[in-house]
């Protein structure tokens, strides 16, 4: 900086007493109106970004901080409200005054500039530039103070609340990786982050909405006209869609790239409390290594999942054919041709040594179907009464509830319920429930021998595969299948049934969750009774906890001693709670946000009996929120809606005639579902890309040839020309029937096979792949033609054809629907 004065002091006196000598006092006059004006410039940029800064992270500048004299919490916001509308207003008229400084400037710099000569108008430009660095450095310096000051303030202020975050929870690194700053800042949004897509998904929303289109003109819920309306309305939205903002930086972007190639490591969720657990991948395969040989599992030599398939088949199958079930439950709960259960684990952070929660992924697998009838059938055996439903259930329950001085509360928690849950006990227990229900007919068509037949396969054939090899669960049942719930549930409410009616004194309470059990019971007799829950049976072991200074914990809720006898609830978090919830720069719906925050009061306001707890609970929600990147004025419009009375309540709105499924793109998908709203068709959407799809890798890959449900492309060794087609079995099986067909010279029933005879050509076998995955039979098809035309030419005929205004759209934008090339 004294650099600059120097300078400046030289080129001063020459500079002034030059141009007064040449050109007058005019002119003088103008260079120093000149000057004066580009300071003012810098005094005008630096309170912009000041007050830009301000408004962007919550804080108010002392001179407009509200002073309100009726301190109620109403009056209150609204000052607060007022201050920060005044806020806007300065920013508002800090841009008009820029420009029009900016304006002068220019007007000034031209004038001068005609009049004087180059060497001259360099030298005055050089010495306002060291005046206006000079005074640019000084008023920075004093704005980052006030910056620095107002955050300090409002730090100070959370922390007196007791609403500190620490965000350094939220990753928990227990691998060798160092993590960069832009890793620990991608990571730290949470794996259920949603990115912005780098490209708009059209095959899939074609393919959506036209498969549920002609079934609805094919079922006459809607006519030709207005399924062609609909078709020219999404097609104009997706010609002129556009991709939405980036909400991650270019070095996040990286990072989530090097991250997804690190094969070292695994990217976890925790077991409880949200955090992103990074593992080194020896170290994850050790642990669920671990907990397979010493769990009830035994290695298999070979696959078992034909075989399950084919014993599953076969008992299905002699329902059907003894007309029990009808066609549509028969094709409903078959088993499918799709790969083996895979297992995985979650690293429980609140143990020490970080066990895994052991987990067999089920979705897409053989039995699936199976299994979601069985456990629909099961459901309706649960008992109601003595459950506890939800924490706002158990809420309204204990407040009514009295404590007397020789009682005490204290929780039970059942150790590893699903893998403890003995089958063949479950069964006798199933079995005696079915038995005497009178109604079973209604339930289910098929009688108790074959439903148990049914129940014992699926509870029995918990299979799965981890790190290339396949397991056999002996016993228990396996947590990630739809029935386990189920069945773990009858069994608890049985042997819950059998310790509360063989005890001589009852509790005053007993309310049950799942595996988590409230009792309050008198004091002498809490030891006795623990023995007696604790040999019901063999496998069936309890974990105590009693309440600490008239305090115990249950489920969310925090249940405490009043002096006159009463019970008093707020809200409880465990210490593995990390307040981390949805960011709110995720690429998600609006309403999804708008439900992170409303649900958050909600549940404070149904379980927090005292009004003190309550305003404690609410400040904490709301700083919480802030840490997780909501806006105050976002979280007060949430809870401002919260508390205005439903207009038009679900009951009087018209059942929708269908539903469709997404992918959710900003200010494109919006458009839809307005679009489809006017037909009352209802519109769902998921988000195509989240961290956790990207980064979370903890199962067993799927092999191409496992896949099912998929669109494959086998490409001609001998031309340019590729098959492509679909199937719902699995591609494996599909390949061997066309190998099948090309060696038979079934060229009539194949167009592959005809391709091979005719040209005398060889397919490529080897690098068969898929294209496309899609569950749906209709959607498949459209995807599958979608292809052909793109991989134009194509050995197969295509066997859906498409309106030709979606052609139009989907050869304008071919770059969208091949294979994924997205940059995610």
């Amino acid at each position: 900086m004294s650099n600059i004065v120097s300078e400046t002091a030289l080129i001063r006196p020459n500079v002034f007493t030059q141009l007064k000598l040449h050109h007058g006092d005019s002119m003088l006059a103008k260079v120093r109106m000149l000057e004066r004006q580009k300071l003012k410039l810098v005094r005008y940029s630096n309170h912009l970004r000041f007050s830009l800064r301000c408004l962007h992270n919550e804080l108010l500048p002392n001179d407009l901080r509200p002073r309100c004299k009726v301190k109620t919490a109403r009056c209150i916001e609204m000052a607060h409200r007022f201050s920060k509308l005044q806020l806007q207003e300065r920013i508002h008229l800090n841009h008009c005054s820029r420009d029009r400084i900016k304006t002068a400037i220019n007007d000034l710099e031209s004038e001068i500039k005609q009049a004087l000569s180059n060497e001259h108008f360099e030298r005055v430009q050089s010495f306002q530039k060291a005046r206006c660095d000079k005074s640019m450095a000084q008023i920075r310096e004093r704005h980052v103070r006030k910056y620095n000051s107002l955050l300090e303030r409002k730090s100070a202020s959370n922390n007196e609340n007791g609403l500190e975050v620490d965000k350094d929870r939220w990753i928990i690194n227990l691998s060798n990786k160092d993590l960069s700053s832009s890793e620990k800042s991608l990571l730290s949004r949470g794996l259920n982050f949603g990115i912005a897509p780098t490209y708009i998904p059209k095959k899939d929303i074609i393919a959506e909405v036209e498969g549920k289109l002609d079934y609805l003109e094919k079922a006459e819920s809607i006519s030709v006209g207005d399924g062609a309306s609909i078709r020219a309305e999404i097609c104009t939205i997706l010609t002129n869609s556009a991709l939405p903002k980036d909400n991650i930086s270019r070095k996040e972007r990286k990072a989530l790239t090097d991250l997804r190639k690190d094969n070292s490591i695994k990217i976890l969720s925790a077991d409880k409390g949200r955090a992103t657990v990074i593992l080194n991948n020896s170290d994850y395969i050790d642990k669920c290594t671990q907990h397979i040989e010493n769990g009830p599992y035994k290695y298999l030599k070979r696959d078992p999942t034909s075989k399950n398939k084919r014993q599953g088949l076969k008992l299905i199958k002699s329902l059907h054919d003894l007309k029990i079930i009808s066609d549509e439950t028969y094709r409903r709960i078959k088993p499918a041709d799709s790969h083996a259960p895979r297992f995985y684990g979650l690293p429980k952070i609140h143990k020490e040594g970080f066990p895994i929660r052991p987990i067999v992924s089920c979705s897409g697998t053989p039995l699936e179907n199976l299994s979601k009838y069985i456990a629909g059938v099961l459901k309706q055996y649960i008992k109601k009464r003595g459950h506890a439903k939800n924490s706002k259930e158990f809420s309204e329950f204990i407040r009514d509830i009295e404590i007397e001085d020789d009682e005490m509360m204290i929780s039970f928690d059942v150790t590893s319920l699903y893998t403890n849950v003995p089958i063949k006990d479950s069964l006798k227990i199933i079995s005696d429930l079915l038995r005497k229900d009178k109604d079973l007919s209604k339930k289910t068509p098929i009688p108790v021998d074959k439903l148990i037949e049914l129940i014992e396969f699926d509870l029995t054939t918990t299979w799965f595969k981890f790190n290339g090899k396949f397991v056999s669960q002996t016993d228990g049942v396996a947590m990630g299948k739809p029935a386990s719930s189920v069945v773990a549930e009858i069994f608890m409410q049985e042997k819950e049934s059998l310790a509360l009616d063989s005890y001589i004194e009852k509790p005053k309470v007993w309310e049950r969750y799942v595996d988590d059990v409230f009792v309050i019971i008198k004091k002498e007799k809490m030891e006795d009774f623990y023995s007696h829950i604790n040999s019901l049976h063999e496998k069936l072991k309890f974990t105590t906890e009693v309440e600490k200074d008239g305090k115990l914990a249950f489920l969310d809720t925090e249940v405490q001693r009043k002096a006159d006898k009463s019970l008093s609830v707020s809200v409880y978090r465990k210490p593995t709670h990390t307040d981390q919830y949805l960011n709110a720069g995720s690429h998600h719906l609006d309403s999804v946000k708008n439900s992170v925050v409303s649900s958050l009061f909600n549940r404070a306001k149904s379980i927090t009996s005292g009004l003190e707890d309550l305003d404690r609970e609410y400040k904490r929600i709301s700083s919480v929120l802030q840490a997780n990147e909501y806006k105050q004025d976002h979280i007060r419009k949430v809870t401002k809606r919260m508390s205005k009375p439903r207009q038009n309540p679900e009951v009087d709105k018209e059942e929708p005639i269908c539903s469709m499924n997404l992918p959710y793109i900003r200010g494109t998908s919006e458009k839809i579902r307005r679009s489809l709203s006017k037909q009352n068709i209802r519109c769902t959407f998921y988000s195509l890309h989240t961290l956790k799809k990207s980064l979370s890798r903890p199962k067993d890959k799927v092999d191409d040839l496992e896949k099912s449900n998929v669109v494959y492309k086998i490409p001609c060794k001998d031309c340019p020309k590729s098959y492509i087609g679909q199937s719902k079995r699995e591609t494996g099986t599909r390949l061997k029937e066309h190998k099948a067909n090309v060696t038979h010279g079934r060229y009539d029933k194949s167009d592959l096979a005809h391709h091979c005879w005719t040209e005398n050509h060889q397919m490529d076998w080897d690098n068969i792949s898929v294209i496309d995955e899609d569950k749906n039979w209709k959607n498949r098809l459209v995807k599958e033609s979608i292809h052909s035309v793109l991989s134009t030419p194509c050995i197969n005929q295509i066997s859906y054809t498409i309106p030709e205004i979606w052609l139009n759209n989907v050869k304008s934008t071919e770059r969208n629907f091949g294979a994924t090339n997205d940059r995610n």
